[in-house]
């Protein structure tokens, strides 16, 4: 084989086999150009392909068993509409309707001449209701989809919203999956909603509202179930100050480490009261967690019949130092804390002499174990530590005399540790600097000035 041969790539290498042009070879990326370009230095995350073996990694097919893992039930990709029919507005027949519109503006001249004085106010809030009654609510359904909602609330069933469901924590409204703070979510919420679509308009009978305010990833007993955060049942005529507070509103608490939880409003509609039985699972010694260990889809099944979903509102919330009150104070347990186990790093034998040459104290760090090196840090965190005086503040010029003679590799961990960067994130920002240090010497020694 010719050098030419040895640097081609893969896809041409076929092409010129096919041509004639080159002589097939079994084992054509076992030269020691592959070597150096594809194989890097020990410490790579994955496992490194040794250079006597055939690489096909390019026109391998998958296997059966790794096609199945991908392959979806079409029983469950199948949606069944739950909530209440209505009629989508024709949207061409809209736009027609508002270029018309906005001819009839153009030709006035009374109109021009009062944006040109500032005089035209712009009803935002009809403007925003008009939208929802449009296309708005249709959105929801696609951001409910995008987080999840309906394929662990409902088992991939959809409802279409047909009221705007208003919740409010003081000022903070929840919209359809925006960020909210758990401390900020400490009081029950101001809710309310609005029909926009009139399908209740000319309705003289009496209708019943049910509220359900649920925690889809806060449940740290059973990751299959939600923790039911409050159930207001039986509200009249939309007023939530009426009906019946089955269970306390209780502010959502995500255990420490476990990112964002999706917590969810759905408003149930109903024609008469219902005695509504919350249907727990007593999975845990702690009886005020057992009353809100919660599944969600099977209290749907049980009153399928009698309620009908037609609001839906959400966000996302985090942990914060008021998850830990809610653990103490309300369930009078220990606060959870996770963690997420990273796969292990791949590392090949360790070997003296490394064919790859780097820094010997990053090799090294590599075949240390982490908890060794996390333990020299702390020891030397805690000496800096005092707990009768506050941490210092950060030096403006860390680096201003830092040595620049000495080995690279010692330079490189004095910056790091100056810097407070890396493995040195946790020391307080307070070092030994021997400027600062030899005149704290000279003001303090016991001299009298000669006259």
């Amino acid at each position: 084989m010719n050098i030419f041969a040895k640097r081609i790539v893969r896809p041409n290498l076929a092409q010129l086999i096919q041509k004639g042009q080159l002589s097939t070879d079994p084992y054509p990326y076992t030269t020691e150009l592959y070597k150096k370009n594809f194989i890097k230095y020990p410490t790579q995350s994955k496992q490194a392909i040794l250079h006597d073996q055939l690489y096909i990694g390019d026109e391998r097919l998958p296997s059966l068993e790794e096609r199945l893992k991908d392959f979806k039930d079409p029983s469950e990709l199948e949606s069944t509409q739950i909530g209440k029919q209505w009629d989508l507005p024709n949207l061409k027949k809209v736009r027609k309707e508002l270029d018309a519109r906005i001819e009839e503006n153009k030709k006035s001249k009374q109109l021009e001449i009062d944006s040109k004085e500032l005089k035209i106010e712009v009803p935002v809030e009809e403007v925003d209701r008009q939208i929802k009654a449009l296309s708005g609510l249709r959105n929801v359904v696609m951001s409910a989809q995008h987080y999840g909602l309906y394929k662990d609330l409902f088992a991939n069933d959809v409802f279409r919203p047909v009221v705007d469901l208003k919740v409010n924590y003081q000022g903070k409204r929840v919209y359809y999956g925006n960020k909210i703070q758990a401390k900020d979510t400490l009081n029950a919420p101001e809710v309310n909603f609005e029909d926009i679509l009139k399908i209740n308009e000319n309705r003289k009978e009496k209708l019943y509202h049910t509220l359900a305010f649920v925690n889809l990833d806060g449940n740290f007993n059973n990751s299959n179930n939600e923790v039911l955060l409050w159930f207001k049942s039986n509200i009249q005529n939309g007023d939530f100050k009426t009906g019946q507070e089955n269970i306390s509103y209780l502010q959502p608490f995500p255990m420490r480490g476990t990112g964002w939880h999706r917590c969810a409003f759905v408003l149930f509609e109903h024609k008469n009261e219902i005695n509504f039985q919350i249907d727990s699972e007593n999975s845990t010694q702690n009886s005020k967690f057992n009353e809100r260990n919660f599944k969600f889809l099977n209290f749907y099944k049980k009153y399928s019949n009698d309620v009908v979903p037609i609001g839906l509102s959400f966000y996302q919330s985090e942990w914060d130092l008021s998850v830990k009150k809610v653990f103490h104070d309300y369930f009078d347990l220990k606060e959870p804390v996770y963690e997420f186990n990273f796969e292990s790093k791949f590392l090949p034998r360790f070997e003296k002499y490394p064919k790859n040459p780097q820094p010997f104290n990053w090799y090294l760090q590599e075949y240390t174990d982490k908890k060794e090196l996390n333990e020299h840090v702390v020891k030397d965190y805690m000496k800096l530590v005092d707990p009768f005086r506050p941490h210092p503040e950060p030096a403006k010029y860390p680096l201003i005399d830092l040595k620049r003679n000495g080995p690279r590799w010692y330079k490189f961990e004095m910056e790091n540790l100056r810097k407070r960067s890396q493995q040195f994130k946790q020391i307080p920002f307070e070092y030994f600097s021997p400027t600062i240090k030899i005149q704290q010497q000279i003001q303090n020694l016991p001299y009298q000035q000669k006259e």
